[in-house]
């Protein structure tokens, strides 16, 4: 649901939607009106006014979401962990061979203090 019609908003029937296109307002910026506005409009009042605003908010949030959620694939995600994981297990064998190196270098200090 990329463009929502007018008509997918609670409170604009098929007439309505067809005096608010000629007057050029779609969903987006019906949402955008305070209900003073939109009470310019034969035939909408204050409280009609109200709930079309807040319905076309709505509907417009609605038609936005789905979009945001194909844009995040799950895919990326598993490949981001496994290179996370990549990523420990190379600072693990780091780590492993730094400690095994200073061993080894006190190792052949103590063995050189020895008097042999």
């Amino acid at each position: 649901m990329a463009n929502p019609a007018l008509t997918d908003v609670k409170g604009i029937g098929p007439a309505a939607a067809a005096a608010l296109k000629e007057k050029r307002i779609g969903v987006a910026r019906l949402a955008a009106m305070t209900p003073t506005k939109l009470c310019e409009y034969p035939g909408i009042g204050m409280a009609s006014a109200k709930q079309i605003i807040a319905s076309a908010k709505a509907v417009l949030k609605a038609s936005k979401a789905p979009a945001k959620k194909a844009a995040a694939k799950k895919k990326p995600a598993a490949k981001k962990k496994a290179a996370t994981k990549k990523k420990a297990a190379t600072k693990k064998k780091a780590a492993t061979k730094k400690k095994t190196a200073t061993k080894k270098k006190a190792a052949k200090k103590a063995a050189a203090k020895k008097p042999a």
